[in-house]
């Protein structure tokens, strides 16, 4: 029989390894106790030291600023002298004085408080990445980037038509804008990080005009250039080529438009080579141009112009006016004062210009201007005071009220005024209309009202015979 005996612990003895713990924890801690005392007064110092400067391992809109004062740092120059705006074809300099730019040091030194942590020794391993906070003038950064939206932008350049011996498409090419919005931010970034260079952000400009828009135009141009179109004198004739009759049509964007007076001058070049001036030139250029609408071959005789019995002459001026508008004002009177329906009577009387010794003056002169001429000329319309024929410029751009709203042409409005102010010179008073839904007579007062007739930038039929009456023609 095996016994088990259990030894008795005398009371108020402790183990040898009870005593060795609590001599441990002790020991614990004391150094935890020296260790945290180290930490605050080490945390303490580094407070002091850095009071007034910052900590290592900072940088300020990317320049080392570890260790310096504020007021040593606030010498530093952060802003640049400009920004380098580019793109792939070209580079400009945006000098940032003109923007005003400056630091704005309370919002700085408030983002360097921000980036601090409240125990200095962990600011002395944190990397710092510092913030510049920069002021401009809003107004001035908007100019600029205007005069660079200006300066970058590549025009689109359309798709057109090429028009030789035969009608072709010229490719259009995309061009840029600028993006303006985007390119102030990114100047103003750049100006934060000491003048990185800003690639000016650019958008896409697509042709307004397409090869698809045109090329209806093309196949119309082709199928008319192919018509036949003859014009007969004396046993000679001369057929428009498939390049004079593209000449003829004028392409407007994406719209087209026969240009009738080309057509007279090849008409009255053809009656020059025989020595004729082209009597029914008017006739003929109709003819032409319903030929080439409905697309049908033309063979057309020309009549010469009787020599005329009278000849005017006249001269052309400018009053306040801009000289260089002379040689076409001048032009627009020859040809319509020669003109098969104007007072030339079939060219039995013919008017020329000259530069000196003339009949009559043609004046183009400046509306406020025109009382100057005489007490029957105002401001407002056009007149005739012998020698002197006066178009009053505001007439000669933008026709008139009355003439603008029954739906007459610029153009028809010049041929009207041009012929009413020369019946004045050749002796015609005013005329009313004749009855509802006439034409006008052209010494009607037009340009104020048609008083029920259809506007006529022609003399009558009566107004030409009386004219022939008083030339006894």
């Amino acid at each position: 029989m095996h016994m088990h005996v259990i030894p008795i612990r005398r009371p108020g003895r402790r183990s040898k390894s009870a005593r060795r713990s609590r001599v441990s924890r002790k020991k614990i801690l004391q150094i935890t106790s020296v260790l945290l005392g180290v930490f605050i007064l080490l945390n303490a110092g580094l407070g002091l030291a850095y009071k007034n400067k910052l900590y290592p391992n900072s940088t300020l809109a990317g320049k080392p600023v570890g260790g310096k004062s504020l007021e040593s740092v606030k010498q530093i120059n952060y802003i640049p002298e400009s920004v380098k705006l580019t793109t792939e074809s070209k580079t400009s300099q945006l000098k940032l004085s003109s923007l005003d730019t400056k630091v704005d040091w309370p919002k700085t030194e408030a983002n360097i408080k921000k980036s601090k942590s409240w125990l200095p020794l962990v600011n002395i391993f944190k990397k710092h990445t510092l913030a510049l906070q920069i002021s401009y003038n809003q107004q001035a950064l908007n100019k600029a980037v205007e005069a660079a939206q200006k300066e970058f932008a590549v025009p689109s350049v359309n798709w057109s038509v090429v028009k030789t011996d035969k009608a072709s498409l010229a490719p259009g090419k995309s061009g840029a804008a600028v993006n303006a919005e985007q390119l102030k931010k990114l100047i103003a970034q750049s100006i934060t990080t000491t003048g990185k260079a800003v690639e000016v952000p650019l958008t896409e400009v697509k042709p307004t005009i397409t090869d698809v828009q045109l090329k209806p135009i093309v196949d119309q141009l082709e199928a008319k250039r192919s018509i036949k179109l003859s014009y007969i004198y004396s046993g000679k004739s001369s057929q428009a080529s498939s390049s004079d009759i593209l000449n003829w049509y004028k392409v407007d964007g994406a719209s087209i438009s026969l240009d009738k007076t080309k057509i007279s001058a090849y008409i009255s070049g053809f009656g020059s080579k025989n020595g004729i001036k082209v009597q029914n030139l008017s006739q003929l250029t109709t003819d032409t141009a319903n030929s080439l609408d409905k697309q049908t071959s033309l063979s057309a005789t020309l009549v010469a112009t009787p020599k005329a019995v009278k000849n005017y002459t006249f001269c052309a001026k400018a009053k306040s006016v801009d000289e260089s508008l002379i040689p076409a004002f001048a032009a627009k009177f020859t040809s319509t004062l020669n003109d098969s329906r104007s007072w030339s009577l079939d060219g039995k009387v013919s008017f020329s210009y000259v530069a000196s010794g003339c009949d009559f003056t043609a004046w183009l002169a400046r509306a406020d201007l025109m009382s100057t001429f005489g007490a029957i000329c105002d401001s407002s319309w056009s007149c005739a005071v012998r020698p002197n024929v006066i178009i009053n410029y505001d007439r000669w751009r933008y026709a008139s009220d009355a003439w603008n709203a029954a739906g007459g042409s610029l153009d028809d409005y010049r041929n009207m005024v041009i012929n009413h102010e020369t019946g004045h010179w050749l002796g015609f008073g005013h005329r009313n209309c004749g009855g509802a839904g006439q034409p006008a007579p052209v010494m009607q007062q037009q340009s104020i009202s048609l008083q029920g007739c259809v506007f006529s930038p022609w003399p009558s039929a009566a107004e030409k015979s009386t004219l022939k009456a008083q030339l006894g023609i």
